[in-house]
């Protein structure tokens, strides 16, 4: 998804750059203009865009200060050698793992239980 934004930023850039130019040319000549972006248009969409990328950044960043500051008072077995080793990584995966399909499953049967009753109205 991150390689999709990167992509896709410079050219929603030339788009919305483009329009402008051509609003721009049109409003120059005297003829209508009001089909294309104006130029609050446009910095408007860029700065949604940005705020919405810097909301994800700020989102992450905060649950990752949160795990830090509370793991010393809540961790069920911290004991940094253990888990910084080659053993301690794999029973770390494996115990993500397990959890993650664990929940998953859990919530898909309600999922699908709200399908059939949505599908049965």
């Amino acid at each position: 998804m991150g390689f999709i934004i990167v992509l896709a930023t410079p050219v929603f850039l030339l788009a919305i750059a483009f329009e402008c130019w051509w609003g721009w040319r049109l409003a120059r000549k005297g003829q209508a203009a009001s089909q294309t972006y104006r130029w609050d248009d446009a910095v408007n969409s860029i700065s949604l865009g940005v705020i919405s990328q810097l909301s994800a950044v700020f989102t992450r960043l905060l649950r990752i200060s949160i795990y830090t500051l509370v793991f010393e008072q809540v961790a069920l077995f911290p004991q940094p050698d253990f888990w910084n080793s080659w053993y301690g990584v794999i029973i770390a995966l494996v115990l993500y793992i397990a959890f993650t399909v664990t929940v998953t499953e859990w919530r898909t049967q309600f999922r699908k239980q709200m399908n059939e009753l949505d599908s049965s109205a």
